[in-house]
């Protein structure tokens, strides 16, 4: 009687166990670039979100900051949609140290054409940690370009029928600020978006 020995591995075992190991860790490798390109566009958008909050902030403190000049200012001062309705901020410095405030700088790109213009391009100083704008080098010399772009855009709110005996019809009464941040991820562009409505509060005597 003939004995075979069956302790052995065949040539065919042997490539379909590596099939099976090429298949698993090709996934694996998959699932991990998918996680290392998720991780990373969160990140930037917190930075897109945060940056976009800033925009309408840095406006609305001008709202506020008009009302307190003394004499007060239109309400509206520095943003006007009549003459403004696109405008990067910019901050402010004093003797190389940023002074915590921001001007509103009009300009006439569309976001699409800031961006290739690379005109309203975020730098960063990553000592005092403020994001601006390009001048930034001529005060900070270790400002350094980023991946995000930021826009202002204004538009203007009128007094409709619906508000009629509160203000008078085709009034402005608001402004809606739209700040959008744009930066590069990969081969796509992302945007981040923020959005809120300024009225005029000021009560003429």
């Amino acid at each position: 009687m003939k004995i075979h020995n069956t302790t052995g591995i065949t040539l065919v075992e042997i490539l379909v166990v590596s099939a099976i190991f090429v298949i698993g860790l090709s996934a694996m490798l998959a699932s991990a670039v998918s996680l290392f390109g998720y991780t990373s566009f969160s990140g930037d958008f917190f930075i897109a979100s945060h940056l976009a909050a800033e925009g309408v902030e840095v406006v609305r403190n001008r709202r506020d900051a008009n009302s307190a000049a003394v004499p007060p200012r239109a309400w509206n001062d520095g943003f006007d949609v009549a003459t403004v309705s696109q405008a990067i901020v910019k901050p402010v410095f004093f003797n190389s140290n940023f002074t915590g405030s921001f001007v509103i700088d009009p300009v006439s790109d569309t976001i699409d054409a800031c961006v290739s213009s690379n005109r309203c391009q975020i730098y960063f100083d990553p000592i005092t940690g403020v994001y601006g704008d390009a001048g930034m080098q001529a005060v900070i010399s270790g400002a350094v370009p980023t991946k995000f772009f930021r826009l202002i855009s204004f538009t203007q709110v009128l007094c409709t029928a619906s508000l009629a005996g509160i203000c008078t019809i085709g009034d402005l009464i608001g402004t809606t600020i739209t700040s959008t941040v744009r930066w590069r991820q990969g081969m796509s562009l992302k945007t981040a978006v923020v959005s809120e409505t300024l009225f005029n509060w000021i009560i003429a005597p």
